[in-house]
């Protein structure tokens, strides 16, 4: 995604940024939470460690899921009003909008309480369990906004989302399979957001069991995790580089031409409606 060719696509730019929130996100809540967890340590032993990995890891959630808002308006644009979607994502402005997830996420490293590490649980709380202490002390409420605010307004732009892409698939105006396999993936990844952004908002509100913990925590991890998967899998032209990527196949230069040609033309024509349609 990092080739010169499809960072001319907004929704690859956003796609790659989104990659890197996922990567440094699966550092903390599969790796360094692994190692924490055989260490059986928690805020009281590691208080230090955790509160940092607590913190980064937060602001890797919400930066991630507001990332994500902004690809499913990209691709409603896309298959809505691409005169908007070129006001907003045309050019080098893509990149200006990557601005705000950035700052957002900035903004709950160092402004929100972070998420503690608890070995008992396998998983990550805002309550330190200390005696003592009230446990909504520790309460982030902007995570909860984050969490029932950001990824539900994600999850239903997918209505008109859904309805739009059934409404040109049945139509003569035929929907290629790029924006049908776009579709798939965005729902796919919003899914697993969802499911873990709603386990989590339970988990520092109610008393939670640790099978429920457990089950929070591995949603949260495919949060991160399901995206790349989805992309191997749905996206043809990620799975074509990754097979390069590998060396598991060869790329032919007819087929570099055929991919640059395709990609500039297809840039062209949509620039030819943007300006002209």
């Amino acid at each position: 995604m990092l080739k010169k060719e499809y960072r001319q696509l907004s929704c690859y730019k956003i796609m790659t940024a989104l990659g890197f929130y996922d990567m440094a996100a699966i550092a903390i809540n599969s790796l360094a939470t692994g190692l924490l967890w055989l260490n059986g340590a928690n805020y009281c032993s590691h208080p230090t460690l955790v509160y940092v990995l607590g913190t980064i890891g937060l602001s890797l959630w919400c930066g991630a899921c507001l990332n994500c808002l902004i690809l499913v308006i990209n691709r409603i644009l896309e298959v809505t009003d691409r005169r908007w979607l070129y006001i907003i994502y045309g050019n080098h402005r893509t990149y200006v909008v990557l601005l705000l997830p950035f700052i957002y996420s900035v903004c709950f490293c160092f402004f929100t309480p972070p998420m503690l590490f608890n070995s008992s649980y396998m998983a990550w709380f805002f309550d330190t369990y200390a005696p003592g202490h009230e446990a909504d002390e520790y309460y982030n409420y902007p995570y909860t906004v984050n969490n029932l605010l950001v990824v539900a307004i994600t999850c239903l732009l997918y209505i008109p989302y859904a309805r739009r892409v059934l409404s040109l698939s049945r139509s003569t105006m035929r929907l290629s399979w790029a924006q049908k396999s776009f579709f798939i993936q965005c729902t796919s990844i919003c899914t697993a957001n969802f499911v873990a952004a709603l386990s989590y908002v339970y988990m520092q509100f109610f008393e939670t069991t640790s099978y429920i913990a457990l089950l929070g925590h591995i949603f949260w991890q495919l949060g991160h995790g399901f995206p790349a998967i989805v992309y191997i899998v749905l996206n043809k032209t990620i799975h074509r580089e990754a097979l390069y990527l590998l060396g598991i196949r060869r790329p032919s230069n007819s087929t570099q031409v055929t991919q640059v040609s395709k990609i500039s033309r297809n840039t062209t024509q949509n620039s030819h409606e943007l300006f002209h349609g």
